[in-house]
């Protein structure tokens, strides 16, 4: 099959170039820019630039469009943000090549962490209680209501944006910055504490073809940004997106964050509609299977998959060090941490594909830069040019 992906810098697309190929399938990728993780894989028959699906989404759209037509693509499967773009002219596309995704107007539904909130409670699935903000005045009635709570955009990514009362932080100022309005809403959501847990799936006409639970051990500074994975049992979050999924005979990949409370209860937070680091854990052959064959038999990872981003978790282990150099249990944590990082696989390097490991840092370099020009993080970098920030 000769398949496209899109958003070749992130790391699921590099797994994916290299799972699929290996599986002997034909692999093309694009990017908004031509060096990436992905386009320096000997995996990939051809890499693509395209204009920037935020800034451009038309001409995006056409340069698929383009792409699909000269290689007669047979499927299409986005990964990361550029899904909405791609979603948002899904007839177009769709009537060149099969399109792995719903249409927008099933996709937002999913994303908006609002609308998400309102359709697992209809379904009787616990999430914590939750307002839609469209206004200061909507935040100054409804925050008395809520005595720890977490307010971030409907629209938001890697947690960077969240404002609480729950942790440490001077939320008088922090509270000035959440300006909500009809076209950046925000959600006011009660504060729940407990385990962090994700899950990653494959689906067709709402069935489940490949689930993987996970946690994340280790994150990317304050953010929610994982740098080392592990599977964990599936079985109840597989129930939980089976229900989810089969409510409106969902086709794509579905992705989900929960809390584990202290009293073992599971609480739904938000969904990305899009690929995330839970297909890094799940069998070659199974995760294949999942995206490409709509009867594979629903494959549920089983516990203790490990995966990470070796150098992000060295230096953040060094990082870790350095502020606890006088604390006997810091040095503890840290050692264990670095001692961790050279036995779990890492993401990115392959003894049979090594370039995209060497080329990584020049990749890093680049995002850095963009950082700098247009004043964001170095997060905020990676996704500038395909994030969703709706209409």
């Amino acid at each position: 099959m000769r398949i496209l992906l899109t958003s070749s810098r992130a790391p699921v697309t590099l797994h994916l170039i290299r799972v699929l190929a290996q599986a002997g399938h034909t692999v093309y990728a694009t990017d908004t820019f031509t060096s990436t993780l992905g386009s320096h894989s000997r995996y990939l028959k051809r890499h693509y630039t395209t204009p920037p699906p935020r800034y451009a989404p038309a001409a995006f759209a056409a340069a698929l469009l383009r792409i699909i037509r000269s290689h007669q693509i047979e499927m299409l499967i986005p990964t990361s943000e550029e899904i909405f773009y791609i979603a948002r002219y899904h007839e177009l596309l769709g009537a060149a090549t099969y399109v792995y995704s719903e249409p927008l107007h099933i996709l937002n539904g999913w994303h908006h962490k609002a609308f998400f909130q309102r359709r697992a409670a209809t379904l009787g699935l616990p999430t914590p209680r939750s307002v839609l903000l469209h206004s200061r005045a909507d935040l100054e009635a409804s925050l008395p209501d809520f005595p720890h709570y977490l307010l971030k955009p409907v629209y938001s990514r890697f947690g960077t944006r969240i404002i609480t009362n729950a942790v440490p932080q001077r939320t008088s100022e922090a509270l000035a910055a959440c300006q909500p309005s009809v076209q950046d809403p925000w959600i006011l959501q009660e504060y729940v504490s407990g385990e962090s847990l994700c899950s990653y799936s494959t689906l067709y006409d709402g069935r489940i073809t490949a689930h993987c639970a996970y946690a994340i051990p280790h994150r990317y500074g304050n953010s929610s940004s994982g740098t080392a994975f592990v599977s964990v049992d599936g079985e109840e979050t597989f129930a939980i997106v089976q229900k989810l999924g089969a409510a409106i005979q969902f086709t794509g990949q579905l992705s989900f964050d929960y809390i584990r409370t202290a009293e073992g209860k599971l609480l739904l937070l938000e969904c990305n509609p899009r690929a995330t680091s839970g297909l890094h854990l799940i069998a070659p052959h199974y995760l294949v299977g999942g995206l490409l064959n709509p009867h594979q038999a629903a494959w549920i990872e089983p516990a203790g998959q490990q995966a990470q981003l070796a150098p992000l978790v060295i230096l953040g282990g060094l990082g870790y060090l350095r502020r606890n150099l006088l604390r006997p249990r810091g040095w503890h944590a840290a050692w264990h941490t670095l001692a961790e990082a050279r036995r779990v696989p890492d993401i990115i390097y392959s003894r049979t594909d090594r370039r995209p490991a060497l080329m990584q840092l020049l990749v890093w370099r680049r995002f850095a830069r963009r950082a700098q020009q247009f004043n964001l993080s170095i997060l905020q970098a990676t996704t500038d040019e395909i994030e969703w920030n709706g209409l």
